[in-house]
């Protein structure tokens, strides 16, 4: 069993060498975001990021946002 420090490390190089293999893949944008800069977002520029980046997959935000699944939901 690694040690939380050790598997921590091994989560970053394994996230690292997915998003250089598959750059445009939805998962290569990790929801964590730059903190520094998400809470000067407006609500138009996240809910603009969150429709553009997540999918039905990985649902982050309530319903109530607007977002591709969610339009397909509303019929």
């Amino acid at each position: 069993m690694l040690s939380t420090s050790m598997a921590t490390l091994m989560n970053i190089l394994i996230e690292d060498q997915n998003n250089r293999l598959l750059p445009s893949h939805t998962y290569s944008v990790l929801s964590r975001g730059d903190p520094a800069h998400t809470t000067s977002l407006s609500h138009q520029q996240l809910q603009d990021a969150h429709a553009k980046r997540i999918t039905p997959a990985m649902p982050g935000f309530p319903p109530t946002a607007t977002c591709r699944w969610n339009l397909i939901w509303s019929l």
